[in-house]
């Protein structure tokens, strides 16, 4: 899994505020660092809360010929019954190939 761009911002940003914090024996920056990395670790578990319980199937049609378009569709469950999930982003590619 990759981090995005302001995962690995706040990273950074952590470990910065970390050395600073152990080399300078300042209670303030040990402060704002556990208050960072608590950040980041509940955007893990958020995200993770988020997509689990989500299946996902794709639906294509009963007839389907080489070298015709067709239509599919992409079908997405929510197994939760306490909250939604939010921020899904679906985006499909067929290869086409001769065979």
């Amino acid at each position: 899994m990759v981090p995005t761009v302001s995962g690995v911002l706040l990273i950074g940003l952590s470990l910065g505020i970390g050395m600073t914090a152990y080399n300078s024996s300042n209670n303030i920056l040990f402060i704002t660092l556990a208050l960072m990395l608590a950040c980041l670790i509940l955007s893990g578990v958020l995200a993770w809360f988020n997509f689990s319980k989500v299946r996902w199937q794709i639906a294509r049609p009963a007839l389907a010929r080489v070298g015709q378009s067709t239509a599919v569709a992409l079908e997405l469950v929510n197994g939760k019954t306490f909250l939604p999930t939010y921020g899904l982003d679906c985006a499909m590619r067929a290869l086409l190939g001769k065979g």
